[in-house]
């Protein structure tokens, strides 16, 4: 192996003459004396066998020499052929990536168009939002309207109105922190598609420089921006869509209140017989002087049970005047919201009630004696008030 390697490379580094025909001798006299005597024959012998000598000395030291270089030459052969290998695979990379590259500006292309198209719904979302944010204004001025009606419950349905505005107040600005967002979002797209861009260019630096030394991924890369721009779509969509459902919703309950505040639900009626009363008898209030939304009016006439219509936070009145002192317990739905007596048996006096209680639609509220007594009805002096207060 070393004596192939040795011919392969001693001409790199020494020059051989090989053409022998090219010495010249030079024109030389021939000796006088055509015969040789033994001394000088010795003499020459001696002479040429030192030579000889000195010449294997000096050839086994060119040997030896010869040996390491050949070995250190060796090592460095490998070592250029390994680099040579890689500056080939390298350039195979080059051309590979290329291709990539063509691709990779194909992508970028799509990619401005669909930031084309979000923009454009994003601009038809920026018109939703301002119809929204219309509809909330002519609601406030409405509320502000209703802010000047004048009824039994005026000091309390204004500050529930209030509240309302308050809510809706709260929601408005919910929505400008959401397009706040929306824009943040799409202003992020709008940054990364120009360091995208920047990337492809310098990409296009490095390839045309030949300078490109570490692989890309155009796979990662294409699988990133489809991924941000579906998540962008996305995330967009699904924020317009809880803005308007929740806008639509607050809106909706919003005019569901407004609707029952203007709403008056009430009734006073009192009762038109005298007379006793058993223990635990319903009394009927058939003399109803005021009455507002009460469409089973006939029905509570006749079983002197109030059958709620409209849910909502209800005052209950009633006063009794009988002898002896009357006992009187006030139910809904066959429980007790509470009692009323007259301490006074001696005479005829009033028991009175008066407390709050919340009804679900088709509840029942009504009057009935703890024990007998005998109802003395003056004019109106024993009646029952209900009335819706929120």
């Amino acid at each position: 192996m070393r004596s192939i390697l040795l011919f392969m490379f001693l001409p790199l580094v020494y020059g051989f003459l090989l053409d022998t025909n090219k010495i010249q001798s030079g024109n030389q006299p021939m000796p006088q004396n055509q015969y040789l005597k033994v001394s000088e024959f010795f003499d020459s012998k001696t002479v040429l066998q030192n030579g000889i000598q000195q010449a294997r000395m000096e050839t086994n030291e060119l040997r030896h020499d010869m040996d390491n270089k050949l070995t250190l030459l060796t090592t460095q052969i490998q070592q250029i052929l390994g680099s040579f290998n890689q500056q080939i695979s390298k350039n195979d990379t080059i051309v590979e990536l290329q291709d990539k590259y063509g691709d990779l500006l194909d992508n970028f292309t799509k990619l401005q168009n669909k930031y084309i198209h979000l923009q454009d719904k994003y601009v038809a979302q920026e018109s939703e939002l301002l119809f929204l944010r219309n509809k909330t204004t002519s609601l406030e001025r409405r509320v502000t309207d209703l802010d000047h009606l004048k009824s039994v419950q005026t000091i309390k349905n204004e500050f529930e109105l209030q509240q309302q505005v308050q809510v809706l107040k709260s929601e408005t600005h919910v929505l400008t922190v959401n397009e706040q967002a929306r824009r943040q979002d799409f202003q992020a797209l709008y940054n990364l598609t120009l360091n995208l861009g920047k990337k492809a260019d310098k990409l296009d630096e490095k390839i045309q420089k030949s300078d490109l030394r570490s692989n890309i991924s155009l796979l990662d890369i294409r699988k990133e921006i489809d991924d941000l721009v579906i998540n962008q779509t996305n995330l967009t969509n699904t924020k317009v869509q809880k803005i308007v459902h929740d806008t639509n919703k607050s809106l909706a309950l919003i005019n569901q209140q407004i609707v029952k505040t203007n709403e008056k639900v009430g009734l006073t009626a009192c009762m038109d017989t005298n007379g006793n009363r058993a223990s635990g008898s319903i009394l009927k209030f058939h003399d109803v002087s005021t009455s507002y939304n009460i469409h089973n009016l006939q029905a509570f006439q006749n079983t002197g049970k109030f059958k709620c219509e409209e849910e909502g936070l209800y005052l209950v009145s009633a006063w009794i005047f009988a002898r002896p002192a009357p006992y009187l317990a006030i139910l809904k739905n066959n429980n007790l919201i509470g009692r009323a007596y007259s301490y006074d048996s001696t005479s005829h006096n009033s028991a009175t009630f008066v407390g709050v209680v919340n009804l679900n639609v088709n509840d029942f509220v009504w009057v009935q004696t703890d024990t007998s007594t005998n109802v003395y009805n003056h004019p109106r002096t024993s009646c029952l008030t209900i009335i819706k207060i929120k």
